[in-house]
C-alpha cells in the first residue's frame, strides 16, 4: 500500500512540476525571440559610412543578412581602405567590386537606412 501511495505521489508531483518548468521555459524562449530584433551592437555613422565608399553614387547594391553587410561598388578607386575598420571592428572581406562587412545585429537595420538615403 506505501508503494502504491508513493508512486502515485510521484507521478502528480512530478507532473505538476514538469508543467510549471515548461511554462517557465516557454516564457523565456518567447523574451528571447524579441529580443532578437533589438540590435545590441552600435550601428556606424551613416555619413563617414558614404565617405568611406566613394559617396552615394559609388554604390551599386546593399544587402544584408543577419550579422553581415554586402556592399557592391562601382569603382574600388574611390574606397578609403584605410578607413574601412572604423566602420567594421569585426572586419570585412573584398572580392573585387564586392565587400561584405561584419557589423553584428545591426547589419539589417543599417542596410535599411542605407538604401534609404539612396533613394533621395
Amino acid at each position: 500500500m506505501k508503494k502504491i501511495i508513493f508512486w502515485i505521489l510521484n507521478i502528480l508531483t512530478f507532473g505538476y512540476f514538469k508543467k510549471k518548468v515548461e511554462k517557465k521555459i516557454n516564457e523565456i524562449n518567447d523574451n528571447k525571440n524579441l529580443a532578437l530584433t533589438l540590435d545590441t551592437i552600435d550601428k556606424p555613422n551613416l555619413e563617414q559610412f558614404f565617405l568611406i565608399f566613394g559617396g552615394k553614387k559609388n554604390i551599386e547594391h546593399v544587402s544584408a543578412t543577419i550579422s553581415t553587410l554586402s556592399i557592391t561598388i562601382k569603382n574600388t578607386a574611390l574606397i578609403d581602405f584605410k578607413k574601412i575598420n572604423l566602420l567594421s571592428k569585426k572586419g570585412f572581406s573584398q572580392n573585387g567590386n564586392n565587400f561584405i562587412l561584419l557589423l553584428g545585429d545591426c547589419s539589417q537595420t543599417f542596410a535599411n537606412d542605407i538604401k534609404k538615403e539612396l533613394k533621395n
